[in-house]
């Protein structure tokens, strides 16, 4: 039985088959061809195994014997990939964009005082710094001033006392269930500050000022370059947080109480600490 596709997925697939499809501008079904394009790219394991992934999903039905070839290049990312995280080691590309949670800190100091830079530019980086992050969940993030039971998705609560955010769709909810985040002092702040200006506003890193969920991604990538000139993802900074946090004589309990946060498991925890950087 074929395992069903998360309609997420199916949104990250069709953003991949889309990019690679205007960037190799020929035709997708000339495998030889597409496979050697997508090697030849500047591009990290993870982002190459997800175009094959873009490719063999839109080509299965309509071009099989294509799209096998396709899906046999996914497997070689798959064991690539898990060699990497057995033996914790970074890959070439996340040893030279790597920033550890102290160079991350730092970079946040900067950003706050930057005079020219818009105070939704610095809550964002807050979020992904100064607390253990998900991963592209805040985006497009409801925003209420009181908790109802009335409320799904993902969204933050701003109340006098505190601020909360919910995220309950997000890429491992099914295993993992909803997570829950106390949002710290410093962040508030700012945020307060956010609110006290757009008080009617019902969402936060919401389009038209915030297009797509993959141009989110990528505004987070540019604000830390702009102050580090590395390009660390959200998913370097998943790691960073990990190092920072776990050692190898943490106890379990609290592995289990950041995994929960960041929406994984304590083994694929374990996979995200790095040790060779």
């Amino acid at each position: 039985m074929a395992r069903e596709i998360k309609p997420s997925t199916v949104k990250l697939y069709t953003i991949a088959y889309n990019k690679i499809k205007k960037d190799f501008a020929g035709d997708l079904t000339d495998a030889c061809a597409v496979i050697k394009f997508i090697y030849d790219l500047t591009k990290s394991d993870s982002t190459k195994k997800g175009y094959f992934s873009a490719l063999n999903y839109f080509l299965k039905d309509s071009h099989p014997d294509i799209a096998e070839l396709y899906r046999k290049e996914i497997k070689k990312f798959i064991v690539k990939l898990n060699i990497h995280e057995i033996k914790q080691e970074a890959t070439e590309k996340e040893k030279v964009n790597y920033l550890s949670k102290d160079d991350l800190d730092k970079a946040f100091s900067e950003i706050v005082k930057c005079p020219d830079l818009p105070l939704i530019d610095k809550i964002l980086i807050a979020l992904y710094v100064k607390m253990p992050p998900t991963r592209l969940d805040y985006y497009n993030m409801q925003v209420f001033n009181k908790d109802t039971k009335d409320i799904s998705g993902n969204y933050m609560i701003i109340n006098p006392r505190s601020i909360k955010i919910t995220i309950s769709e997000h890429k491992t909810s099914g295993s993992f269930g909803t997570i829950t985040k106390n949002v710290p002092l410093e962040i508030t702040k700012m945020i307060r500050e956010w609110r006290k200006a757009k008080p009617d506003a019902t969402h936060i890193f919401a389009p038209p000022d915030w297009p797509s969920r993959h141009s989110f991604g990528i505004k987070i990538q540019k604000l830390l370059k702009r102050f580090t000139g590395k390009s660390i993802g959200v998913n370097l900074i998943r790691h960073a947080h990990v190092n920072h946090l776990l050692k190898d004589d943490t106890l379990l309990e609290k592995k289990v109480e950041l995994a929960k946060e960041m929406g994984h498991s304590v083994t694929t925890q374990e996979k995200y600490r790095i040790k060779d950087v």
